[in-house]
């Protein structure tokens, strides 16, 4: 990947503990164990997905800020195919849900396990549930993250993908909501979001260089 190639942020947003915003607002994430505030979601959108009432919460915090960030970039639009991608970054993805399921599997030889459990076992779930809604063909998929630059791996994985001129524009954040993983305590949970695109236009909030000094927090400055 060219470091010197220029992107553009087309819109973004971001949901925690301490709130929600889009950009502008000054993204506040904490490591405490808290319950996410998530917008009323009915607000931007004119139905919620069938299954909305079934998600998990990775993939409900992960839904409600991929809306923020398409509210704020004016692509909430849901007719006709978009050819957007997806790159989420995530230390501990969805491990409570695969504890949660492995649990269910323990009594009576499995008689209890749960089926709506296994649905969530995948952080991949979660993308395609925004694909799906907002008709995305591009490429969806998981990376790994470093909790002291939130972002950065998928960062890199999504401008790749730009530059090679794959997808046309490009939905990319990180995902943190593990209570039960080792580490737990020392993750910033919440969500992030930003659509990005390689094509300069005069809707776009800013444009950047991905250099060393590139941290995805600038993605929600003015």
């Amino acid at each position: 990947m060219n470091k010197d190639q220029k992107f553009y942020n087309l819109g973004s947003g971001w949901l925690s503990a301490n709130g929600f915003g889009l950009f502008g607002s000054k993204p506040q994430f904490s490591c405490a164990d808290a319950d996410f505030k998530y917008p009323d979601l009915e607000e931007y959108i004119a139905e919620l997905p069938s299954r909305f009432g079934r998600f998990d919460v990775y993939t409900k915090i992960g839904f409600g800020a991929a809306v923020l960030a398409l509210k704020d970039a004016g692509r909430l639009q849901r007719e006709g195919k978009k050819n957007f991608g997806i790159v989420v970054g995530s230390s501990s993805g969805v491990y409570d849900n695969d504890l949660s399921y492995f649990k269910s599997t323990l009594d009576e030889k499995g008689a209890f396990t749960s089926p709506n459990l296994f649905s969530y076992t995948l952080p991949n779930v979660a993308l395609g549930e925004i694909a799906v809604f907002f008709n995305f063909i591009g490429p969806t998929f998981c990376v790994g993250n470093d909790p002291e630059n939130p972002g950065l791996e998928a960062m890199d994985a999504a401008l790749s993908m730009l530059e090679s001129k794959i997808c046309d524009s490009i939905l990319v954040g990180w995902v943190e909501v593990s209570q039960n993983i080792e580490n737990s305590k020392n993750l910033p949970k919440g969500a992030a979001f930003a659509l990005i695109t390689s094509v300069k236009n005069g809707k776009a909030k800013a444009e950047y260089s991905f250099n060393q000094d590139f941290r995805f927090r600038q993605l929600f400055k003015d």
